[in-house]
């Protein structure tokens, strides 16, 4: 049996996986209060540089002060629509480079090593598993959409996730897509979030408890509405292979499947 493997995700008492404060290696020292400071400075630097990012490619000349009151009132993720597959890359940058960070810091200085304290492992099976779930999770996900769309009217299309994906003119705008949504994406936020804010969780709350605070903040920071059941059931799933394998090997294949399949539809669809 893998020596990482975590128990199964519990609601009620108990010990969570990372351990008590008593029984976890003194040298971890992160935990909530790093995913937050991480989380707040991501936040605003991602704000502050896309509000510039506005300002030089879209609305030439816009003030800092106006690019972040666009940015804040939603305006600016409609401006945004309109920038290449370079601009947006330029709008992520900041954002993921400060998840890493974090993730970096926190296991790098403030604990034992990020492969060891947030399960930092890949291994050849993990690529086929996750890639295949993934997939699965979006189709589960695309049927649950249409089925509540046929009941009730209401419209489960998103206008942004389409206007990324129309960016992909071409294999090799799709391609860009790719690396940029299923590949770049899926590995930052699996470490940040599966690795760093759900291991914090499961110091604090039981397994299952953590498991779900971690899919809906994941689901919930996208600031799309109209994907949030959606992202939020793909957060179980990338979260639940985490406990379960306790490496991220899994759920950052299971993400990488789910973008992909995601961006192969919307580009060949549209």
């Amino acid at each position: 049996m893998d020596e990482t493997r975590r128990r199964r995700p519990a609601f009620g008492r108990g010990t969570a996986p990372g351990g008590s404060a008593a029984s976890r290696p003194a040298e971890q020292r992160w935990g909530l209060a790093d995913a937050a400071a991480g989380f707040v400075a991501a936040q605003v630097l991602s704000l502050l540089v896309g509000a510039a990012v506005l300002g030089l490619l879209v609305v030439r000349g816009m003030p800092m002060g106006a690019g972040v009151a666009a940015a804040l009132d939603g305006h600016g993720r409609n401006l945004s629509a309109t920038l290449t597959v370079a601009g947006l890359a330029l709008l992520q940058v900041p954002l993921w480079a400060t998840e890493v960070g974090t993730v970096w810091w926190a296991g790098q200085v403030r604990g034992t090593g990020v492969r060891k304290d947030f399960g930092f492992v890949v291994r050849p099976l993990d690529v086929v598993v996750g890639l295949v779930a993934g997939a699965a999770t979006q189709l589960v996900v695309t049927v649950g959409y249409g089925i509540v769309e046929q009941l009730t009217g209401w419209s489960a299309s998103d206008q942004t996730a389409r206007q990324i994906a129309a960016k992909g003119d071409g294999w090799v705008g799709v391609m860009a897509l790719l690396v940029l949504f299923a590949g770049v994406a899926p590995l930052v936020e699996e470490l940040f979030y599966r690795g760093l804010v759900q291991r914090s969780l499961e110091r604090r709350f039981a397994p299952g408890w953590a498991l779900l605070i971690a899919a809906f903040a994941f689901a919930a920071i996208h600031l799309e509405p109209v994907l949030l059941p959606g992202l939020f059931v793909a957060g179980l799933v990338f979260g639940a292979f985490a406990q379960r394998t306790g490496r991220l090997g899994p759920a950052i294949f299971a993400h990488v499947g789910f973008n992909a399949s995601t961006i192969l539809v919307m580009a060949l669809t549209r």
